[in-house]
C-alpha cells in the first residue's frame, strides 16, 4: 500500500489531481492556514497469488486488510467527486483511494469487496488498454485490463470514479 500526505489549499487542489495519482511520497505544498491534510492510498494491481506480490502488486488478502485498518481508524474513503465538492461548495474532505492502471484485477477482487463494505474508489484507467482488451475481451486478473463493460457496471454502482 502506497501512502502518502499531501497539505494543499483549495487553489491548488485541481493542478494537483493529475499528479496525485502518479507520486507516493509525502508531499507538501503549502504552509499557510488554508492548507488540509490529503491522506492517498494508491495500488495499481491487486492479485489473489501472493507468491506474485511485489512493489506493484499487492495480494487480495493485503489490500482487504488494509482497508480494514483504514476504515476502522477513521478513515473515510472519497472520489476526485467529493474533492470538487470540496473545491467549490466547501463541503467536507474524507481520504482517497485510487488505482492506476485500470488492471482487470480491480474488478475481479477489489470492486467486490468494496460493494461488501460501501467504500468508493477512483480507478485511473489506460485508454488505449481498455479499447484493447475490450476488442479482445479478454478479462484475466493475471495481465488483463477492464474493457468498457467492466467500468460502465462499476460506474453505476456510484462507488467507483474513473
Amino acid at each position: 500500500m502506497n501512502i502518502f500526505v499531501i497539505k494543499l489549499n483549495r487553489l491548488l487542489i485541481f493542478s494537483l489531481l493529475l499528479g496525485i495519482f502518479c507520486a507516493s511520497t509525502f508531499i507538501v505544498f503549502s504552509k499557510n492556514n488554508d492548507d488540509i491534510p490529503l491522506p492517498i492510498v494508491m495500488y495499481h494491481s491487486i492479485l489473489k497469488d501472493e507468491s506474485r506480490a511485489g512493489d506493484y502488486v499487492v495480494p487480495v488478502r493485503q489490500f482487504k486488510e488494509d482497508i480494514d485498518f483504514l476504515l476502522s481508524n477513521g478513515y473515510t474513503p472519497v472520489t476526485v467527486k467529493t474533492l470538487t465538492d470540496y473545491v467549490y461548495n466547501n463541503a467536507p474532505l474524507p481520504d482517497m483511494i485510487t488505482f492506476d492502471d485500470g488492471f482487470y484485477n480491480n474488478y475481479e477482487y477489489v470492486y467486490p469487496y468494496i460493494k461488501e463494505k460501501n467504500i468508493p474508489i477512483v480507478i485511473s484507467i489506460v485508454g488505449k488498454y481498455t479499447d484493447d482488451y475490450t476488442k479482445t475481451g479478454e478479462a484475466n486478473p493475471m495481465y488483463s485490463y477492464l474493457r468498457k463493460c467492466d467500468i460502465e457496471e462499476m460506474n453505476k454502482s456510484g462507488l467507483v470514479e474513473f
